[in-house]
């Protein structure tokens, strides 16, 4: 087995932990659903193959397991773009830390667009990320600062990466979810009255303000958790479209607020074209 090292991934390594989304500026009309007593058990699997169904008139949102399972096979054999934001701000105004990350996946997983952009006062210089894989070739651009290398991802001995080598975001967050579950109990589901152009009816709304489990949010065992609320739009196949997690907390005896976000669009119809960037790649340096 050869091994292998992708620099240009790097600032992944470095935020690892960091979940997140780009707000679109789409406004939702609201929904409802109430929380299980055991959101985060192990799903059996009889109750792999159960299908999402909520009960707006009971305020009920069902097995959390389900439907997290349930939101990872929507996505699973599909094209969808992600967007995924994570953010902490101090109390001032103060952005300590912001990742954001895009990604445009095909049904065909050779093939994707990526892009990254960390900056904040404790990352440094702003660091962005792009990657292009056309379905043999993985392209990369990398700026940090003032710098910008734009080079072909190869391997240490100088073979270029195949596409379904690279352990690429995918942007499922399925990790993330299931902390916001566990943490934040959803206390009322809703059925939307509209759904946006290009998704199918019926749409929810699943929202808690009320925190589960304080030590799921927290990095500093005594750290305070305070202000938690939970926003999500489930449609009726129960894919995660929108995703907002809040709260309020410590961190290097600073009070800052985080936030994660994921928006995902274009789902069953994500198409992507080779950008321009890709054609001053160099050679690559080899580790």
């Amino acid at each position: 087995m050869r091994v292998r090292q992708v620099a240009v991934l790097a600032l992944l390594i470095a935020l690892a932990g960091c979940g997140g989304l780009a707000d679109d500026g789409t406004t939702r009309a609201p929904f409802s659903v109430e929380q299980t007593a055991e959101p985060t058990a192990t799903v059996t699997e009889s109750a792999t193959r159960a299908v999402f169904d909520p009960d707006p008139s009971r305020d009920e949102v069902g097995n959390v397991g389900v439907l997290l399972d349930t939101h990872e096979r929507a996505l699973d054999g599909t094209g969808y773009r992600v967007t995924a934001v994570y953010r902490e701000t101090s109390w001032n105004g103060t952005v300590r830390r912001e990742l954001v990350r895009d990604g445009s996946y095909p049904a065909n997983r050779s093939r994707y667009r990526y892009y990254e952009r960390a900056e904040g006062t404790t990352v440094g210089p702003t660091q962005e990320t792009q990657l292009f894989a056309d379905g043999h070739t993985v392209y990369s651009r990398r700026t940090i600062g003032d710098q910008t290398d734009v080079t072909v991802l190869r391997d240490s001995d100088g073979t270029p990466f195949s596409p379904t080598d690279l352990g690429i975001f995918r942007g499922q967050q399925t990790d993330v979810l299931a902390v916001a579950f566990e943490a934040v109990a959803i206390e009322s589901v809703d059925r939307l009255g509209h759904a946006p152009r290009g998704v199918d009816d019926p749409l929810y709304r699943l929202r808690g303000d009320t925190v589960r489990d304080r030590a799921q949010l927290s990095i500093d065992a005594d750290a305070s958790i305070r202000d938690a609320s939970l926003d999500l739009i489930v449609d009726e196949d129960g894919l995660i479209r929108e995703f907002t997690f809040k709260y309020i907390t410590t961190r290097d005896g600073q009070t800052v607020t985080v936030l994660h976000q994921l928006v995902y669009r274009d789902v069953g119809t994500t198409s992507i074209e080779r950008p321009a960037w890709t054609q001053n790649a160099t050679a690559g340096r080899h580790p």
